[in-house]
């Protein structure tokens, strides 16, 4: 059973895990580098945040961040292009 885009959990027959697996990392690394290691960064960050408030801010600012980048710029020319991404980790 294939986990839908955007799904945080599923549940699967055991014979059917690892390729499951193996097609949520498969979407992970198809996004932007820097977008995942900030996401990954926030999310444990927000363990330790002390208000709501404080915890939009960060990721406010990590959006800010990501939307300055190399990537995003060619993440927008190549979805308007219809064409896959190419990475360059900048």
């Amino acid at each position: 059973m294939p986990i839908a885009s955007g799904s945080s959990a599923a549940v699967v027959p055991d014979d059917d895990l690892m390729d499951t697996c193996l097609g949520v990392a498969a979407e992970i690394v198809g996004n932007s580098p820097f977008g995942v290691w900030m996401t990954k960064e926030v999310m444990w960050s927000n363990l330790e945040i002390g208000s709501l408030r404080a915890g939009i801010d960060l990721e406010n600012r990590t959006q800010i961040m990501a939307s300055l980048t190399e990537d995003s710029k060619e993440a927008m020319a190549s979805f308007l292009g219809r064409r896959q991404v190419k990475w360059s980790h900048r």
